[in-house]
C-alpha cells in the first residue's frame, strides 16, 4: 500500500467518524431539548395551576373534598372552576398529543383525577361542561373519574 492509499482510507474512516459524531451529538441535543421543553411546560402549566387555586374563593380549593365545608354556588366559584378546569383541560391535551413525557403526565394525573372526583368538581360541572364540549376526549375523562369516584364512594359506603 502506498501513502495515497492509506490517506484515503483513513479520510474515509475519518469521515464515518465524523457523521457517526454528528448523528449522536443530534440525537443527544434532541433529547436534551425535549427534557428542556417538557420542563418548561411543567413549570409553564404549575404556575398556572397555581393561579387557578388560588382564585377559588373562600379556600373553596382547599375545602373540595369536604361536602360539609364546600361554600354556596357563585359566579366567582363557578368561574374559578371554570378556570382550573381549562388548566388541567390544556395539560390533558398535551399529553393526549404525546407533548408531555409520561412521568411528567403521570404526576399531573394522579393528582387530577383526585381533584377532578371531588364534591366541588362534581357540583359544578353540569354547568360549565359545555365550555368543553369541543374537548370531548377531555369530556369523557372528566365523566369517567366520576363514575370511578362514585364506584370507589360506593365501595367505601359497603365497607
Amino acid at each position: 500500500m502506498d501513502w495515497l492509499e492509506i490517506t484515503a482510507q483513513l479520510s474515509q474512516i475519518a469521515g464515518v467518524v465524523s457523521v457517526i459524531f454528528a448523528a449522536v451529538s443530534i440525537r443527544s441535543n434532541t433529547r436534551l431539548s425535549k427534557r428542556q421543553w417538557n420542563v418548561d411546560t411543567f413549570n409553564l402549566y404549575f404556575e398556572r395551576h397555581q393561579n387557578a387555586i388560588n382564585s377559588f374563593p373562600d379556600n373553596a380549593f382547599y375545602n373540595r373534598f369536604d361536602n360539609g365545608k364546600l361554600p354556596p354556588r357563585s359566579p366567582e366559584l363557578t368561574a374559578a372552576v371554570r378556570s382550573y378546569l381549562f388548566v388541567i383541560q390544556a395539560v390533558d391535551y398535551l399529553a393526549y398529543q404525546n407533548y408531555l413525557d409520561d412521568s411528567i403526565w403521570n404526576v399531573w394525573r394522579e393528582d387530577m383525577e383526585k381533584t377532578l372526583g371531588c364534591p366541588l368538581i362534581y357540583r359544578e360541572w353540569p354547568d360549565l361542561k359545555q365550555d368543553f364540549v369541543v374537548f370531548e376526549d377531555f369530556t369523557h375523562f372528566v365523566e369517567s373519574v366520576f363514575k370511578d369516584a362514585e364506584k370507589g364512594a360506593d365501595n367505601i359506603d359497603s365497607l
